[in-house]
C-alpha cells in the first residue's frame, strides 16, 4: 500500500496522509515482531530484535502527530501539530542517535518521557477529532478511534512491562493486570479498524454515486412530460459529434394553440396537452430514437438513425394525436407541426445544425397550418416536411419532395414570407434558416 500512495503521489495526487498511515502501520508491525521475539527467532540477533523494536516505538508519535496535521483544523490548530511533529521527530533522532552511540542505553533512559508524548498525541488527537469540520463523517471516526485505540494500548502495554519488572504486590489488581498479555490486542484493534472503515466508505461511496446518478437523471428530465429535457437532448447532440455520427434523422414537433389553450381553459389544459404529446413520442420513439425529449416550452425534439424508423415512430404517433382528438381527451383539438431533416454520410452539417434546419422546416410546416392548408385537408397532425430522400412512401402528403418540389433561392422565401407574413415564424425562419444556397422545399402558394 504504501508503494501504492508513493506512486500516486509521484503522480500528482496529494497522497501523503495515507503515506503516514501505511509508515504508522509499518512501525507498529516491527514493534510488535521485536516485543513478541519473532525477529529475534527470525534473524538469531537479540540486539537487532531490540533496537528495531525500540525504534518502532519510538517513532510512532510523531508518525501520528504527522498524520493528524492534515485534518481539516483552523490555521492555528495545524500549525500547533506541526511544531509537535518537528518536536517528536527531533527527540526521535536525538533517542536513535544516543543508542546508536552506545554509551548509553537512549532507548530504556528516555521510556518514561516517551510514555508522557505519547499521552500528549492521544489527547492532541482527541482534541482535533472534536474540533475537526468533519465529524459526521463515520468512516474517518473509526479510522481514527482505531488508531487511537492502538496507541492507547501500546501505552498500557508499556505500563504493563513496567509493573510486571516491580515488586507491587500491594496492589493485587495491577499484579493481576501485570499478567495480560495486550500486544495481540493492538493488532487486532488496528486491522479491524481500518477494514470497518474501509467497508462504510465503500457502502457511503456507491450511496453517493447512486444518489449522484439519480439527481443527474433528474436534471435530465422533465419535470411535466416525464421524457428527456434539453441538456440531456444537447448532451447526446455532443456526443454524437464527438462520435461523428453520419446517418440519422431530425425531427422538431411543436404543439399548435397552446397559448389559447392556457388563456381559455387553464393551464392545467395546457399541461395536460404537453403530457400527452410527451407520452405519444415516448410510447412512439422510446425503442427506436437516438434521442428524444422536450426542447423547450412547446417544442419537442427527436433523433432516430434511419428514414424507416421516422415514418414508423411518426405513424404511430399520428395515431395517438388523432385517437385523443376523437376520444374527446382535450377540450381543445390537438395539432403538431413537424420538421424533417436527414443527415447522411458526407453531409458537412454537424448534428446541432441538421437540428435547426428541421426547426425551420417545423415552422414553414406550421405557418402552412396556421394559413389553412391543414384545415382544408382534415388534417389532425401535420407531416413533417423535409430535404432529402425520394417520394412519399407512405409518410404522410409531404414527408419527401415530389414532381411538385423545385428549387427556390433564399430571396424567394423572403417574397413568400412577405406574400404570408406571420411575424414570430417570419423571424425563426430567418435566424434558423442555414439552407446555405438553395433549399428543397414543397412550393405551398395557392
Amino acid at each position: 500500500m504504501l508503494i501504492v500512495f508513493l506512486f500516486m503521489m509521484i503522480g500528482g495526487v496529494d497522497t501523503r496522509p495515507g503515506i503516514l498511515l501505511s509508515l504508522y502501520s509499518i512501525m507498529l508491525c516491527i514493534w510488535a515482531m521485536g516485543y513478541t521475539t519473532l525477529i529475534n527467532l527470525l534473524t538469531d540477533n537479540v540486539y537487532m530484535s531490540s533496537f528495531a523494536e525500540y525504534f518502532a516505538l519510538y517513532a510512532t508519535p510523531p508518525l501520528l502527530t504527522a498524520y493528524f496535521s492534515f485534518e481539516n483544523l483552523p490555521k492555528p490548530h495545524q500549525r500547533a501539530f506541526r511544531i509537535m511533529t518537528y518536536a517528536l521527530t527531533a527527540f526521535f533522532i536525538f533517542v536513535v542517535a544516543t543508542e546508536w552511540r552506545g554509551k548509553i542505553s537512549g532507548y530504556i533512559t528516555y521510556l518514561t518521557t516517551l510514555r508522557v508524548c505519547i499521552v500528549i498525541v492521544i489527547v492532541a488527537a482527541l482534541f482535533i477529532m472534536y474540533r475537526r469540520k468533519t465529524r459526521r463523517d463515520l468512516a474517518r471516526n473509526v479510522q481514527h478511534y482505531g488508531i487511537l485505540v492502538t496507541m492507547f494500548l501500546v501505552l498500557l502495554e508499556m505500563l504493563r512491562v513496567y509493573i510486571w519488572g516491580h515488586d507491587l504486590h500491594r496492589f493485587p489488581f495491577l499484579t493481576r493486570f501485570s499478567r495480560v498479555r495486550l500486544a495481540p490486542f493492538i493488532g487486532i484493534t488496528f486491522v479491524a479498524s481500518m477494514t470497518i472503515s474501509y467497508l462504510i466508505r465503500l457502502v457511503q461511496t456507491m450511496h453517493d454515486t447512486r444518489t449522484r446518478e439519480e439527481l443527474e437523471n433528474l436534471a435530465k428530465r422533465d419535470a411535466l412530460t416525464g421524457i428527456p429535457n434539453r441538456l440531456a437532448i444537447e448532451e447526446t447532440l455532443k456526443t454524437m459529434t464527438a462520435d461523428n455520427v453520419q446517418h440519422y434523422v431530425m425531427m422538431f414537433f411543436d404543439a399548435n394553440d397552446l397559448k389559447f389553450a392556457n388563456d381559455s381553459f387553464g393551464h392545467d389544459t395546457g399541461d395536460h396537452l404537453l403530457q400527452l404529446i410527451g407520452r405519444a413520442l415516448r410510447e412512439s420513439f422510446a425503442d427506436r430514437a437516438i434521442f428524444f425529449g422536450r426542447y423547450g416550452g412547446d417544442e419537442f425534439a427527436v433523433c432516430v438513425p434511419a428514414a424507416r424508423d421516422a415514418e414508423r415512430g411518426y405513424r404511430h404517433f399520428a395515431q395517438v394525436i388523432s385517437d385523443a382528438n376523437d376520444a374527446g381527451y382535450m377540450p381543445v383539438k390537438i395539432t403538431v407541426a413537424c420538421g424533417q431533416s436527414e443527415h447522411r454520410p458526407g453531409d458537412p452539417r454537424t448534428p446541432e445544425a441538421t437540428l435547426k434546419d428541421a426547426d425551420a422546416r417545423m415552422y414553414i410546416e406550421k405557418m402552412r397550418m396556421k394559413n389553412g392548408t391543414a384545415a382544408r385537408s382534415g388534417q389532425h397532425l401535420a407531416a413533417p416536411r423535409s430535404c432529402s430522400g425520394s417520394g412519399a412512401d407512405g409518410f404522410g402528403e409531404s414527408q419527401f419532395p415530389s414532381a411538385a418540389t423545385r428549387r427556390i433561392s433564399t430571396d424567394t422565401i423572403k417574397r413568400w414570407m412577405q406574400k404570408y407574413p406571420h411575424p414570430p415564424t417570419h423571424h425563426r425562419l430567418l435566424v434558423s434558416n442555414t439552407f446555405q444556397d438553395q433549399v428543397r422545399l414543397k412550393y405551398y402558394i395557392s
